[in-house]
């Protein structure tokens, strides 16, 4: 039996046969350039809102300000240690101005000046393996941490230790 040869019948075999003998013009999967286009724009939004939701800047600053408050206390511990040994008192550290006052600025080094409190008698009695410095110290002698004293009724004297570099706005002082 053979097919009368309409020109719609026509027209639909040799459609098939083209489209089976010409594999260019066969339909291709894959993504199109506009869809990866699109997909990479969402990802950078994402990206964007998730850095800026985030703040880096504000976490680094936290972490350098509890990186103070430690450092702070080994300070303070330091001082402490110190004046358990029999016969050691605040005066053996040096001047330390009244809190009332300005404060003394605490030297990681070097002989003190005006205004700056040395604590090698600290060190050298290994209560403090070194002074520690804060992390944006201005200078390699200068440990960026200030100290003053109060006198209390009683006659004791209580220090207190602050880190004036903490950002933030941020206070962070010790005393004991």
């Amino acid at each position: 039996m053979t097919l009368p040869l309409k020109s719609s019948n026509f027209e639909i075999y040799s459609n098939l046969i083209f489209i089976f003998h010409c594999p260019n013009m066969r339909k291709q999967s894959g993504f199109t350039l506009i869809e990866i286009l699109v997909v990479v724009a969402l990802i950078a939004i994402l990206a964007a809102i998730t850095i800026v939701a985030l703040n880096p800047a504000k976490a680094f600053a936290d972490a350098r300000n509890t990186e103070r408050k430690a450092e702070i206390a080994e300070i303070a511990n330091g001082i402490g240690t110190y004046l358990t040994i029999p016969g050691k008192k605040v005066s053996d550290i040096g001047g330390i101005p009244a809190c009332s006052g300005t404060p003394s600025a605490i030297l990681i080094s070097g002989t003190a000046g005006s205004g700056e409190v040395s604590l090698e008698p600290v060190v050298t009695a290994d209560s403090l393996s070194q002074v520690p410095a804060d992390p944006n110290a201005p200078s390699a002698t200068d440990s960026g941490y200030e100290i003053c004293a109060t006198t209390t009724a009683g006659g004791s004297v209580r220090l207190t230790i602050s880190a004036p570099l903490a950002e933030n706005s941020e206070t962070i002082s010790l005393t004991r």
